[in-house]
Formats: structure tokens, C-alpha cells, sequence
């Protein structure tokens, strides 16, 4: 019960879909890490960088070896990183004042789910914290609704324990 449920719960309802074959489980993995390279894709787009800066920067991911590994087996860490990398990409929309709480909320709720996928996840909070600075962002207000939006997915989560 304390296992991270997101990865297995995901799985099983994919297995409920498709045949259980292990083929099944690394093409979901795959996938997700196609989803997460066009993520990142979309995420310079967002920051208006260079096509080469883009490809470069998806150049490292995609030859990165961990990457490759996970992204090829049946691993929790593709949910994980897609998640964090989800979170990212909701920071990097461009936000009017309107629309700026919903982007940070659902970063919030991106980033508890990376943790909720895998426990490393956690680690992507720093990157969170990185890319605000980044943005000149990073206050106590947005802080605190990014935390308090990860406590949903987390209420879920002790509930269900």
C-alpha cells in the first residue's frame, strides 16, 4: 500500500484494454516517452528558442542512456519524468493574469504526480523551483498554490492508504 500507485494503476487499466504481455508494458513506457520528448519539444517552443537549441536539447534526452533505458522497459521512471517534465511545460505558457493561477495549479498537480509515479519525483520540485526563478516567478504566492495543488493528488493517495 505505500508503493507510489500512479505507474501500476495506469498499467493495469492499460492491461484491462490490451492483452497482460510484457510487449503491452514496454510499449506504454515507450510511449510515454514519446509524449514526454514532444513535451519537451513543446516547451522550447514556449520559451522561443532556437530550432537548434530545441533539437539539441532533445538530442540530450533522447541519447541520454537512463532515458533509453526506462523509456524501452516497463519502468515507473517514464511516468515519472513525464510528469515532471508536464509540469514544466504548464510553467512555460504564456500566462495573463487571468489564467495564471490555473497554470500553476496544474503544475502542481503534474508535479505530485510525478512524485505519486515514482518516489524520485520528488527531485523535480528543484527544477520547479529553478525554472521560476528562471521566469522571475518565483514568490511565496506561487509557491504556495503549486504546494497547495499537489496536496490533492497526495489526499488521494493517504486516503487511500
Amino acid at each position: 500500500l505505500w508503493m507510489t500507485p500512479v505507474y501500476m494503476v495506469l498499467l493495469s487499466g492499460i492491461f484491462k484494454i490490451v492483452s497482460i504481455q510484457l510487449f503491452t508494458a514496454r510499449m506504454f513506457s515507450s510511449i510515454i516517452a514519446a509524449y514526454t520528448i514532444l513535451i519537451a519539444y513543446q516547451i522550447g517552443k514556449n520559451l522561443n528558442f532556437s530550432k537548434s537549441r530545441i533539437f539539441l536539447i532533445i538530442g540530450f534526452i533522447v541519447t541520454d542512456l537512463v532515458f533509453l533505458k526506462y523509456s524501452h522497459i516497463s519502468r515507473m521512471e517514464s511516468l515519472c519524468f513525464f510528469f515532471g517534465i508536464l509540469s514544466i511545460y504548464f510553467l512555460s505558457l504564456k500566462r495573463e493574469i487571468p489564467t495564471q493561477k490555473i497554470y500553476l495549479f496544474f503544475s502542481g498537480i503534474s508535479i505530485s504526480m510525478s512524485f505519486l509515479s515514482h518516489p524520485f519525483g520528488i527531485i523535480h520540485s528543484l527544477a520547479i523551483l529553478g525554472f521560476l526563478l528562471y521566469k522571475k516567478d518565483l514568490n511565496f504566492k506561487n509557491i504556495f498554490l503549486i504546494f497547495l495543488a499537489s496536496l490533492i493528488p497526495l489526499s488521494v493517495w493517504a486516503m487511500y492508504i
